[in-house]
């Protein structure tokens, strides 16, 4: 049975219909071509079928070949898909001939793709056409002069609506002068382990620049340092050595394989309409790529052509990569290949967890500081700014917090606490080998003509990603996506929508049969289409369009979590049968009514040490302090969300689950009192299994901040689905309390009045 989920009156607008293509400065390619005739190369390819929506589309390459030879190489010339005669909307009142013109003297390749006015030429089709066309180009399918475009694999590529242009390359944010103090030392350590075993066998230059030479070492297969030529030759007075014999000492060290100091800056590109009318949203790709443009270039994730052929400015920024994983360093690597040899930090490629807080907040302010001095150039509305990404990339989920620069990162080194080295009063800059390591500094961007600059986005799309834990009420509205082939379904996509849930968030939550990547396809429950309801979603928050979405419950499967505070959308609805259900009514039994320090006599307290006290108002409670900054793995604090876990019988009473209790509903209450300001998060474990294919959406996860010195009253629903498969039948009556990284962790936290009634 077909269902339409409607939240306006009105005629159901889908994603995918944009205004017309035709602007009061679109060329028409015959005066493009004129206008741009001494940069034309070859003769323009009629392709009869686009190849995803059987139409007509008509190819045309400019480049200014006085430049010499275009560069295939990774970081090499970039070759531009610019997109005209389509039905995408467009904003940039600037004519076509001037944009193309200022990026062919830029030294870029333009293939001009015209669709001819096709009304076929209309997302969600023309996006993942245009994304064909763009790799059948890095393949170096339509270059015909071989003089000029050499044989090879093209790297560097971007999409462009008509009316756009693009700046690539800008600096948001730098390694050596923003990063938490550390991660200097853990690039050379990185060096020295997971990437020397990586990457033995390969040969680079290696001496200072006096001439002599750096330090070696015996490699992991014991073998001892053998010098060679450039050629590879076993040279007694050569300059060259084999990685596995490399010894970095400092962070000058580390070079390039063209031994070049390792690049410590992190880039965004952008894509924006060029004197637009209006101030247009902004939508961002978090890259999760060793390339800028990997993530948005693949076949299967059009989403940002489709953001700007739909009115965004379109925008990737780099991710926090080891810079020698970069694709134009060394490329992706991951943990030590050396059989027998771990260093125990397997994400080693990356040095994200230890300075994500500070990357994606810089990124967020350095598009309001382009909003606000450039202006004129970057016309963004920098109230309306959208962020996603895919697996690492979308673990930016706390960009949908207010405030979200005073979270702590995920990792912090040993010894440390989240500090910069500008915190640590290292700000003197020096120069060794060519590398400039510049002193600590303030983060980047913090304010504009004396006014400080939010680091919020008001949309958040996070694929197969994290970060749950960050969803607090008043959160940015969310789009989840959680993909089956990915081993993280079961645990992400309920961990997503019970959080949004019972945080009141705005939200969609969709279940999709697909791999690692950006979820497109129908979800398995409603069967709607998740790449369409993306762009409704989106749109509808960033754009104030209507949002209307169509669904098909056929089977009765429903995985996805619509709604949030502003009552839009439906009830939410489990993925698990609630047959045999007796909560039909309204009324309450009191199930566990006595006082704390009554109830308290035999429970089990576990991981923590957790006592009968008087809390600091006096009155009896629970205190818990054992949320400390000691757990410790292999010298790296992994992940420091401290858990304590509190059995019943404060949760649901004494007694074993039993097939019996099927179907019953509860509702926990309690009062948590505070010392400091930080995130806690409070759940009761939910029946979710990878194993038995079970994802629990009515599990309970609750994340609020707390103010010290007061108490925060919290309450939960809990429904019995499943008492007994694995440790569940334990699990449901378990209540675990985790400690965010706002605040000291080692200050106490007290409990008191528990209250568990069931709804009859």
């Amino acid at each position: 049975m077909k269902q339409i989920l409607s939240f306006f009156l009105g005629i159901a607008l889908m994603a995918g219909i944009a205004l017309p293509a035709i602007g009061d400065n679109a060329d028409a390619m015959p005066s493009i071509e004129k206008k741009l005739k001494s940069f034309r190369q070859g003769e323009t390819l009629r392709l009869e079928d686009d190849g995803h929506m059987g139409i007509p589309v008509e190819l045309t390459t400019f480049y200014d070949s006085r430049k010499g030879p275009v560069s295939p190489a990774d970081g090499g010339t970039p070759i531009i898909i610019y997109v005209v005669n389509s039905q995408a909307q467009r904003l940039g009142t600037a004519s076509d001939s001037k944009i193309l013109r200022g990026m062919v003297r830029k030294g870029y390749v333009i293939i001009v793709a015209d669709f001819k006015g096709n009304p076929k030429a209309v997302s969600p089709g023309l996006e993942y056409s245009v994304q064909a066309l763009r790799l059948n180009a890095l393949a170096g399918k339509y270059f015909q002069d071989r003089e000029i475009f050499p044989e090879g694999n093209y790297a560097e590529s971007f999409v462009v609506p008509a009316g756009d242009d693009l700046s690539i390359g800008n600096v948001y944010w730098e390694i050596d002068k923003h990063g938490a103090d550390g991660t200097l030392e853990k690039i050379v350590e990185i060096w020295n382990n997971d990437f020397r075993g990586n990457k033995a066998e390969r040969l680079i230059p290696w001496v200072h620049s006096d001439g002599s030479r750096k330090a070696v070492q015996t490699a992991f297969d014991g073998s001892e340092p053998v010098w060679m030529n450039e050629k590879g030759e076993v040279d007694p007075e050569g300059r060259y050595i084999k990685i596995k014999y490399t010894k970095a000492e400092t962070v000058t060290d580390c070079v390039k394989p063209d031994g070049s100091p390792i690049d410590l800056n992190l880039y965004m590109d952008i894509i924006y309409p060029v004197k637009p009318r209006t101030k247009v949203p902004v939508m961002c790709l978090a890259s999760s790529s060793e390339s800028l443009s990997g993530s948005a270039k693949k076949a299967d994730r059009p989403q940002l052509n489709g953001f700007s052929f739909q009115g965004y400015a379109a925008i990737i920024y780099d991710f926090c990569y080891t810079p020698m994983a970069r694709t134009d360093h060394y490329r992706y690597f991951d943990g030590n290949k050396v059989p027998g040899h771990v260093t125990g930090d397997n994400n080693t490629y990356s040095l994200s967890f230890y300075n994500d807080v500070h990357v994606n907040c810089a990124a967020m302010r350095f598009i309001r500081t382009l909003a606000a001095k450039h202006g004129r150039k970057f016309a963004f509305d920098a109230s309306k700014i959208g962020v996603f990404g895919n697996s690492k990339g979308g673990w930016m989920t706390y960009l949908g917090e207010k405030h979200p620069e005073i979270y702590r990162p995920r990792r912090m080194f040993l010894g440390h606490h989240g500090e910069t080295r500008y915190e640590n009063g290292i700000v003197k800059t020096y120069v060794k080998d060519g590398a400039k390591i510049d002193g600590g500094e303030e983060q980047p961007w913090l304010k504009v003509r004396g006014k400080a600059l939010e680091c919020e986005a008001q949309f958040i799309f996070a694929s197969c990603g994290g970060g749950y834990e960050y969803i607090t009420p008043g959160h940015a509205p969310t789009y989840v996506t959680c993909n089956d082939g990915d081993p993280s379904y079961y645990a992400t996509s309920n961990q997503f929508a019970n959080a949004l849930r019972t945080s009141g968030v705005s939200r969609m939550v969709m279940a999709v049969h697909q791999e690692h990547t950006f979820g497109s396809v129908p979800d398995m429950r409603y069967r709607i289409s998740a790449y369409d309801a993306l762009f409704n979603f989106a749109n509808h928050f960033l754009k104030g369009e209507p949002l209307n979405l169509a669904f098909d419950e056929a089977e009765g499967k429903i995985g996805q979590t619509v709604g949030g505070p502003d009552g839009l959308g439906s009830p939410d609805k489990a993925g698990i049968s609630t047959a045999g259900s007796s909560g039909a009514g309204s009324s309450t039994n009191v199930v566990n009514e006595a006082k704390l320090e009554k109830e308290l006599d035999g429970v089990k307290v576990l991981n923590c040490a957790g006592e009968i006290a008087t809390a600091p108002d006096g009155s009896r409670a629970l205190k818990i302090d054992g949320f400390t900054l000691n757990t410790q793995y292999k010298g790296i604090r992994f992940f420091p969300s401290p858990t304590d876990v509190i059995q019943n019988p404060l949760v649901i009473g004494p007694d074993p689950l039993t097939e019996a209790d099927m179907g019953r509903r509860f509702v926990i209450r309690g009062k948590l009192y505070d010392t400091v300001a930080r995130i806690v998060s409070i759940r009761l474990n939910n029946c979710t299994s990878s194993q038995y294919g079970t994802t629990d959406y009515h599990g309970f996860i609750k994340n609020f901040r707390t103010e010290p010195g007061k108490w925060t009253e919290f309450s939960f629903d809990y429904v019995v689905y499943e008492p007994s498969f694995g440790e569940a039948g334990m699990q449901q009556k378990v209540m675990t309390i985790r400690v965010e990284s706002t605040g000291d962790l080692s200050q106490p936290i007290y409990f008191k009045d528990f209250q568990t009634m069931e709804v009859l």
